[in-house]
């Protein structure tokens, strides 16, 4: 009968078999002919189909393993940098599911831009250091921080008592505010000023701060002698004690004279605003002398007139005084 092989199953006679040319030959060569034509078509698929590895210089198991270390598209960790590429614009764009636009991460209008759709708000962090915070809050565990800067610039108007405007300007009025943004310091007008553009203070404003207000305070009051601070003719000396209260100046001024003054001019050691009053003691003569004669004329912001007085007098001025 024969038996068939394992695997192409060809007829094999056995030992004693007469051999059957049409069984134990044409037969067997018929399947081992079709076997190697199934062979050959499966060899030219491989040949057609196979991956073209080109440059990779891994073998396929390589190649799984670094796919596999890849984040897919719906979801993975990444555990090292990722760099986005453009030569205008690189942004990150955030969509839903349904492809809704939500916003987006990265560079526009040379900044770094973070950017909510929904409300439309935007933090940028610009090349020249400038930040913006587009925001109707932005709260931290003790205190809204937006609101309190807003507090703080009402605050700042408070205590300053107002604000005005900001350098530069062409006008500004009298007991009005300014700020100078390039120190951020804040001034105050003491004239009127209407003109060509200022960048920063002229001499129509006075600097509003603790520091200079602290000048003020400690120069509040000074007290200055001048001695001999003029020669006249026949005057033994002229000396001056000044008392500056803010702007108030009292001033006294002793001289001696040989024998009864006759009518001269008295400079004074300070320049008025406006002509000062001048009041007079003679230091040397008695209510009841016939030498009581004392005679002051109309002052100027500079000197006043006098006569009248024996050897020693004492001239009291008050008024505002030229700073």
């Amino acid at each position: 009968m024969g038996i068939l092989t394992n695997f192409l199953k060809l007829l094999k006679p056995e030992p004693n078999d007469f051999v059957d040319v049409a069984k134990h030959i044409s037969e067997n060569y018929d399947k081992l002919d079709e076997n190697a034509k199934s062979n050959d078509e499966t060899l030219t698929n491989l040949s057609n189909n196979k991956l073209d590895k080109g440059t990779y210089p891994g073998d396929a198991g390589d190649l799984k393993a670094e796919i596999d270390g890849k984040v897919s598209k719906s979801g993975g960790a990444l555990s090292g940098n990722i760099s986005i590429r453009n030569d205008t614009n690189p942004v990150v764009n955030f969509d839903t599911a349904t492809g809704s636009y939500q916003g987006f991460v990265g560079r526009q209008s040379n900044s770094i831009r973070l950017y909510n759709n929904i409300s439309k708000k935007i933090i940028s962090l610009g090349d020249d250091g400038s930040g913006v915070f587009h925001a109707t809050n932005l709260n931290t565990t003790s205190k809204e921080v937006v609101g309190a800067i807003n507090e703080l610039d009402e605050q700042d108007k408070g205590v300053l008592g107002g604000y005005n405007g900001k350098f530069p300007l062409t006008v500004a009025y009298k007991n009005g505010i300014y700020l100078l943004p390039a120190t951020n310091k804040f001034y105050v007008c003491v004239e009127n000023y209407s003109g060509s553009s200022l960048t920063a203070p002229n001499a129509n404003f006075e600097e509003l701060s603790v520091f200079q207000n602290r000048n003020k305070l400690e120069n509040l009051f000074t007290f200055e002698e001048k001695n001999r601070y003029t020669s006249l003719s026949n005057f033994d000396y002229i000396n001056a004690t000044i008392y500056k209260i803010s702007k108030l100046c009292i001033c006294y001024i002793r001289y001696e004279y040989q024998g009864v003054l006759p009518k001269i001019k008295i400079p004074f050691p300070i320049t008025f605003v406006r002509p000062p009053i001048v009041t007079m003691v003679d230091n040397d003569t008695e209510m009841g002398s016939a030498y009581n004669n004392i005679a002051i004329g109309w002052p100027t912001t500079s000197d006043v007139e006098v006569k009248g007085t024996i050897q020693g007098a004492t001239l009291i001025l008050i008024g505002q005084f030229i700073s």
